[in-house]
């Protein structure tokens, strides 16, 4: 479904009614957009309007780019920057939460106060206004048998979904989601899937072992997976790479993706979006090639140059694999394959238990610093997630007390999802609900249901008993919060009748401690934290973290975040100095792992991979009053949880 343009009093509204994202481009007047072919903006959009306006301000302070006729960026405007670029036809990519690009005939300038970016024009002039949605979903199916002969050949047709096999396949946006796989009598792969023509091999035993483990390399490098007894790298340049090692080969495995994907993420500034990186600055006098050269060569010829560079160099600059799936040796496991890819997870594969759910693999998620946490996921946590229903509805949040004894949670969390005004969220409250009453809201549509109650092994308890959801043919209800004690197998039940993903506890909890992790979790899901973050933060900074954990998908978002990538920051002193770490989560599919993020603080001037812990750095009281007044973040200081709006200079 392509993104709409709804006009209001004072500009444009643009709505991905896929991702249930909003942008907000600000003319000062009201404008009427009309639509116009897609055409004349070159770059893939999903639909286009033209309006006349001699202003355009963005909701919120953001860098803006400039490309040139190449698609390159020939100019980038930071906030603390003020640009003139005189009269000319000019494309400006403005993208935040949807890809949006301007494309106008004037001269422009370009600036940022405290709280908006401006583009301002000579005159009042036709703006073309593009827009395309980053989500991705998979666009074909593949039968296959179980015989490893046909999963590799299925395998190897997930490369079709890269949108290109250069150094910017790296870019989470370049990385289009691997077809789906299902179990059928026979191998059929759609004539539309082409695999990209790569000049690369994995050669594995044929295992389901090593199929598996493969997969998320495979998908990257658009590879060709083969049998053979020794496994091996090879291209048809007669070059080859021993995947046969002393250590683990899932070790294996992962060492070498994560040592390709970063000097992936080197080379590429040499190309159409040449953005000065941090970690580039950091390698790159010990780099045994020259990224300028290696980035016009082929991807099999950068692959060679990669594996003769040591590993050593680039294991310190990685950015953070957060996620490791654990998979069994069995087919039932085979549908997860195209998930696992577009994740680019490590995998590690166990030998199959006679205790084990086979429609069920666990995820664990970790970060430096913080903790490590298993994820029970369904296969119908994916499948649920790329069959919604797009709309251009707000946000539906249903919150649900069914202790008198806990509105003071009610409370918290109605104000946590009701604060933002930049972002449309309808929130319904629910006290003491029947059976049936709480059956209909988790059968009717909701983004989701936060729980306040309790919840024993006869199910979730209502005024006149126990709702048991294992009862519950279908759910809608995207996402949850059971906040009740031993939640976690009622949250089960919940993905496999339709939801994605949610929170649960795994223990008893006391309702004083429910009452503070729900009204944290609450306000962070309400900032465009996934659930995983949510928890991650929640873990770092209670002592009943532990007691709570993700079931499904972590990665799914309740509301989309006010800036890029969600962000939580910790403020310490050391002898007088001021110093912070700001820790980036992955949330919108822009900003998943590969994405750039630039913390607009005076002294940095470099852009940093995510997701990864940025800091320490030493800043002064000026930055970093003018850093935590830019968006509302979570804050770590002096061991508490603050919000940065709550935060008065004199703390500091």
């Amino acid at each position: 479904m392509k993104p709409k343009f709804e006009s209001n009093q004072d500009g444009i509204e643009i709505i991905d009614p896929i991702e249930r994202y909003r942008d907000r481009l600000i003319t000062h007047e009201p404008v009427t957009p009309q639509s116009v072919d897609e055409n004349q903006v070159a770059y893939p959009i999903g639909a286009a309007v033209e309006v006349t306006t001699d202003r355009i301000s963005l909701s919120e302070v953001n860098s803006v780019y400039v490309r040139g006729k190449d698609k390159s960026i020939t100019t980038e405007v930071q906030p603390d920057e003020r640009v003139v670029l005189s009269q000319n036809k000019h494309t400006l990519d403005v993208s935040s939460s949807i890809k949006v690009y301007l494309v106008l005939d004037s001269s422009v300038e370009i600036y940022s106060d405290r709280n908006k970016t401006h583009i301002e024009l000579d005159k009042h002039t036709n703006v073309i206004i593009g827009a395309r949605s980053y989500h991705t979903r998979p666009a074909r199916t593949i039968e296959t048998t179980t015989a490893p002969s046909d999963l590799m050949k299925a395998i190897s047709a997930f490369g079709s979904a890269l949108k290109t096999t250069a150094a910017e396949r790296s870019f989470p946006t370049a990385r289009g989601h691997p077809p789906a796989i299902e179990i059928g009598e026979e191998l059929s792969i759609p004539e539309e899937i082409k695999r990209p023509k790569t000049n690369i091999k994995l050669a594995v035993p044929p295992t389901l072992k090593h199929i598996f483990t493969i997969t998320p390399l495979a998908y990257y490098l658009g590879a060709k997976v083969v049998p053979k007894a020794k496994p091996q790298l090879i291209t048809d340049s007669g070059f080859s790479y021993s995947l046969d090692s002393k250590e683990e080969f899932e070790t294996t495995v992962e060492r070498l993706l994560k040592h390709v994907f970063f000097l992936d993420c080197i080379v590429r500034t040499e190309g159409i979006t040449p953005l000065p990186l941090h970690e580039r600055e950091m390698i790159e006098s010990n780099l045994p090639f020259d990224p300028s050269e290696l980035y016009e060569q082929s991807l099999s010829e950068q692959l060679e140059t990669y594996l003769e560079s040591p590993f050593s160099l680039t294991k310190v600059f990685l950015p953070e694999w957060r996620l490791k799936v654990q998979l069994e040796n069995t087919p039932e496991h085979i549908p997860f394959l195209p998930f696992i890819a577009n994740n680019l997870s490590i995998v590690d594969v166990q030998e199959k238990t006679s205790q084990s759910t086979n429609q069920t693999i666990k995820q664990f998620w970790s970060s430096t610093g913080g903790s490590k946490f298993e994820s029970p996921t369904p296969i119908s946590a994916y499948t649920n997630s790329i069959t919604q229903t797009p709309t251009e509805e707000p946000i539906r949040i249903e919150v649900v007390c069914n202790d008198p004894d806990m509105n003071s949670e009610l409370t918290s969390v109605y104000s946590a999802y009701s604060e933002r005004d930049d972002f449309p969220i309808d929130v319904t409250v629910h006290h003491r609900l029947t059976t049936a009453d709480l059956k209909k809201v988790l059968v009717r549509e909701s983004d989701f249901v936060h729980y306040i109650g309790h919840i024993d092994s006869n199910g979730v308890r209502c005024s006149d008993g126990r709702l048991n959801v294992a009862t519950l043919k279908s759910v809608n209800a995207k996402s949850f919060f059971l906040n009740a004690c031993q939640s976690n197998n009622q949250g089960i039940q919940l993905i496999k009748a339709g939801s994605i993903g949610g929170v649960v506890t795994s223990s008893d909890v006391q309702n004083s401690d429910a009452v503070h992790a729900g009204s944290v979790i609450a306000r962070l899901l309400n900032q465009g934290f996934s659930l995983y973050g949510a928890i991650d933060i929640l873990r770092k900074v209670t002592k009943i973290g532990h007691q709570y954990h993700v079931v499904g998908d972590g990665l799914s978002i309740i509301a989309q975040p006010n800036n890029g990538a969600p962000n939580m920051c910790s403020i310490t002193k050391q002898h007088g100095d001021l110093i912070i770490d700001i820790h980036e989560y992955v949330s919108i599919p822009n900003m998943d792992i590969g994405g750039v993020f630039y913390p607009y603080i005076e002294s940095v001037e470099t852009y940093h991979l995510v997701p990864k812990k940025f800091g320490p750095l030493s800043v002064t009281k000026p930055e970093l009053v003018e850093f935590l007044e830019l968006e509302n973040i979570p804050v770590l200081m002096n061991g508490e949880l603050r919000w940065s709006d709550e935060i008065s200079i004199n703390e500091l």
